[in-house]
């Protein structure tokens, strides 16, 4: 009997465990275009990076739980998760530096002279997207890699792999950097603009390499549907 109690109890769980685990992306998204957005309208913040202001928004509401009337701390794998997802939103600017060391690339880590709010927006979408990819990627590992999270790596098509979840990362990275270059363009002038040219060539070879991978991951789940 009290076997069949635990069995029972952990059915009526599931719905609240995934209800829990799928506003974690929500969450690291909003606090990624938050930590932007504070940026954009208050500019003596912009000395700060944006990713730390990322982080104090996205720990207390990713780790936190308020549950009849008591502060839960919901583990360090959440937290690891959390710090993960948020600061993988630097990645653009990772990239641009990775991909070609030798150039100065002192510009690519401040705001433009002139923010032109279309293509800033755009940039704010990409970020966000981009930690809630991260976000959706480890949440089964955040969770302690339940029987539910294996048999569902393991049999369900739905489920994403490597190939997929790399590919959504690098597609996201490669358009956000894209996206943040291009708003040099109208102020580069002799070498910064070849520069600028160059990121933007850069990224976007990284996003024909992972659109690559979700290539390869729409074949897999194709095949296991056969």
């Amino acid at each position: 009997m009290p076997r069949n109690l635990d069995i029972l109890s952990m059915k009526m769980s599931t719905p609240r465990l995934e209800a829990r685990r799928g506003l974690l992306p929500l969450l690291m998204g909003a606090s990624t275009a938050i930590a932007l957005l504070v940026e954009l309208v208050i500019p003596p913040w912009r000395s700060i990076p944006f990713l730390l202001i990322a982080l104090a928004c996205a720990l207390p509401v990713g780790t936190l739980q308020l549950r009849d009337g008591r502060v839960r701390w919901l583990g360090a794998r959440r937290s690891v998760v959390c710090c993960a997802s948020v600061l993988g939103a630097g990645l653009p600017f990772v990239m641009i530096v990775v991909l070609n060391p030798f150039r100065p690339y002192a510009w690519a880590f401040q705001f433009p002279p002139e923010v032109d709010l279309v293509t800033m927006s755009t940039f704010v979408a990409l970020e966000a997207l981009l930690s809630a990819w991260l976000a959706m990627s480890l949440r089964g590992w955040a969770d302690g890699g339940s029987a539910l999270d294996r048999e569902r790596a393991g049999r369900d098509s739905r489920s994403l792999g490597p190939a997929g979840k790399i590919g959504g990362v690098l597609v996201l990275t490669g358009l956000a950097g894209v996206t943040w270059t291009s708003m040099f363009l109208p102020f580069a002038t002799g070498r910064a603009i070849d520069f600028v040219w160059g990121s933007r060539f850069e990224m976007s070879i990284l996003t024909l390499v992972g659109v690559g991978g979700l290539i390869a991951e729409a074949v897999r789940r194709y095949a296991s549907r056969r």
